[in-house]
């Protein structure tokens, strides 16, 4: 078993235009067209150019419209939806040019001052979604994010793309594993069902990443293994049914049967063995 679960940091992004909590400066853009002002939260070197379509009042940006950025690079952002005093508020679109992807990522939801702030999904060119509520960054909020990398799926909360919550997760490994359940501090915690490469299959409790508390592991070949675990294996009391229907019942250290042994066989007939470290005793 992977003690780790996988990378939970989504990812630091620049942007060049807006979109940020940490502006440098009050920084505004004007449309040379219109001379109506946007504000901008970056920190001038992008020399950006913007259009604006929607009304102005008091030389900024008002109501609902379209605005486009451009820099060297050609569209660097282009906004639709609702603007209040030269800033985002309210219900809208944006795709942003990406710095390290060179693509657009894309955001459709609500804004507070330019900031995305309560309901809506993100797309990152990078390869992961967030969808959710947003505290006035791309990857800060509480909702459910999709990784392309493992086709994980996690729901918890994030600040600054980090999982700093409890969570529910679905992923699978580069080996070949599958996990749905509980997830903390990065590890499988909690409930959950780990599915191997090979088909063996555990359900129940989890710690730090290993199979710890009531479970049961039933392998391939139809074995299954009922009871107390830690430190992933058997240890204290749990039941052995074999595939022939036969069951064995007994106490465990270290996944090894070590004491009295209830036998009961597939017929009904029962029988009381002695086990020590796994070996049967004569």
């Amino acid at each position: 078993m992977i003690s780790r679960l996988l990378p939970i940091r989504i990812g630091a992004f620049g942007l060049l235009f807006c979109v940020t909590v940490n502006s440098y400066a009050d920084i505004w853009l004007e449309d040379p067209v219109t001379n109506c002002k946007v504000w901008s939260g970056d920190d001038g070197s992008a020399k950006e150019v913007v259009s604006w379509s929607g009304a102005c009042d008091g030389g900024k940006a008002i109501g609902a419209g379209t605005m486009v950025a451009f820099d060297t690079g050609g569209a660097a952002v282009v906004f639709k939806g609702e603007m209040t005093a030269g800033k985002m508020n309210g219900w809208g679109s944006i795709k942003f040019r990406n710095e390290n992807t060179n693509k657009y990522d894309t955001y459709i939801g609500n804004f507070k001052d330019s900031t995305p702030s309560g309901t809506g999904i993100f797309d990152s060119s990078e390869g992961w979604r967030f969808q959710g509520h947003f505290q006035g960054t791309f990857d800060s909020g509480d909702g459910i994010l999709h990784l392309s990398e493992n086709n994980a799926v996690i729901r918890g909360q994030f600040k600054e793309g980090d999982l700093i919550s409890d969570a529910f997760v679905y992923y699978e490994s580069e080996n070949g594993e599958m996990y749905f359940g509980d997830m903390a501090n990065g590890t499988r915690d909690g409930f959950g069902t780990l599915i191997h490469a090979n088909d063996d299959t555990y359900v129940g409790e989890f710690e730090n990443g290993v199979a710890s508390g009531v479970g049961v592991y039933e392998y391939d070949s139809g074995r299954m293994v009922m009871g107390q675990y830690e430190n992933g294996a058997p240890n204290g009391a749990a039941t052995v049914i074999v595939s022939n229907g036969d069951a064995y019942q007994g106490m465990f250290i270290d996944g090894l049967a070590d004491g009295l042994v209830l036998v009961t066989r597939a017929d009904g007939r029962q029988s009381i063995e002695t086990w020590v470290k796994g070996e049967r005793q004569p």
